[in-house]
């Protein structure tokens, strides 16, 4: 899917403001674009969200804050994530499907829950 020509900036951004962790992960979508020629505005149609809501029906049955969901289609990208730690996730799952051909912008019409199997992640330690 064909999102905007890069010539016109049709694409805009809206994060919720919070701790270092979420302007890490507005940092990383801004990234993104400017890294693949696109700049982003407040006017532009094609409109990219990146929020936290713990209480999205999509994690009733999650219990990790590193949950997050992507839901993109031809109007808007909405960015999800159950705690802060799931939207930085989110926008690095984001920021890797973004692609360029013959100087236009795609990003594939998709929807993605993503989330840890396990609450707790345990180091391992080989012994010999």
């Amino acid at each position: 899917m064909k999102i905007a020509d890069v010539s016109k900036g049709d694409i805009s951004f809206d994060f919720e403001k919070g701790t270092d962790m979420l302007f890490e992960a507005a940092k990383c979508i801004e990234t993104a674009f400017s890294e693949k020629c696109e700049t982003i505005n407040d006017n532009g149609k094609y409109k990219i969200n990146l929020v936290v809501d713990e209480n999205n029906e999509k994690f009733k049955d999650i219990a990790s804050s590193e949950a997050y969901f992507i839901d993109i289609n031809k109007e808007r990208a909405l960015l999800c994530g159950k705690g802060e730690a799931g939207a930085y996730y989110a926008a690095v799952t984001f920021k890797s499907i973004i692609s360029v051909e013959l100087g236009e912008v795609f990003i594939p019409e998709c929807t993605i829950l993503d989330y840890p199997r396990f609450p707790m992640r345990a180091h391992f330690m080989e012994d010999r």
